[in-house]
């Protein structure tokens, strides 16, 4: 986690749980972001905070080059799901309708990708779950360009993004996920993320494997400037990168 959080804290030991009759074990591992925040460097108003599905991030194989004569091998069978919840601050009238709650589906000729967001309103919190699970050990090369382009996608789908920005505007201050506009009173308040992750992968053997890791991530708002300031930016840079690239498949 280090790769994506330089600041990254241990906030409390690992547990592990051996879940005989599940055939799997729990690993719960818990962390602190103090500063997960980061300046954007053409628009410094604007603070932008990226989160990712790293769970699943982890087993999206993808090969080098689509031009081969052997088929790409894979892990199979396999099957993963991760969690995150985001416990937001202020009420639900902050909140409610900002989440798209649609599902994103994308099948490939070797596994099945599916993501979705739901929001609590009675809670103010927002879980972003996707599952992943292989339907095959390898790719065939006439179908490997296919497996790529949805493989690619749901890449990206495992990223988040959230922004805010530290100007006013008609004394309030916006928050942004994922592009979408939120406003939010402008007093002193502490965001605090919790994101887990519940996998289950299954190998030859039949052995299950389930982690549960959990985030902590407090920020204060940082105070306004005085009235009269200049008024925010509306929407966030629209010049920020994507997420990175997928890694090549090492085999």
């Amino acid at each position: 986690y280090r790769e994506n959080y330089d600041d990254i804290e241990v906030a409390s030991p690992i547990r592990v749980k051996d879940d005989r009759p599940g055939n799997r074990i729990v690993v719960k591992e818990s962390y602190r972001l103090p500063n997960p925040w980061t300046a954007d460097p053409e628009d410094p108003e604007w603070f932008s905070m990226n989160v990712f599905l790293q769970g699943i991030r982890d087993v999206l194989v993808q090969a080098d080059h689509t031009h081969r004569e052997a088929p790409l091998a894979l892990e199979h069978p396999l099957s993963r799901r991760h969690e995150i919840r985001l416990h937001l601050p202020g009420t639900n009238d902050d909140w409610e309708g900002f989440f798209d709650e649609s599902k994103q589906r994308h099948l490939s000729a070797a596994g099945e990708f599916e993501s979705w967001t739901k929001y609590n309103g009675r809670k103010v919190e927002a879980t972003i779950v996707a599952n992943y699970h292989t339907t095959a050990d390898h790719v065939d090369p006439e179908d490997l360009k296919d497996y790529v382009s949805a493989t690619s996608k749901s890449y990206e789908a495992t990223a988040i993004e959230l922004w805010e920005t530290n100007q006013p505007s008609d004394d309030s201050s916006a928050s942004m996920l994922s592009s979408s506009p939120n406003a939010n009173g402008n007093e002193e308040v502490a965001w605090a993320f919790l994101i887990g992750i519940g996998s289950l992968v299954v190998g030859a053997v039949g052995f299950g494997v389930g982690c549960l890791i959990t985030f902590l991530v407090m920020r204060e708002r940082r105070t306004n400037p005085a009235a009269g300031g200049p008024s925010p930016t509306q929407f966030p840079p629209q010049h920020r990168s994507g997420p990175p690239p997928l890694p090549p498949d090492a085999r």
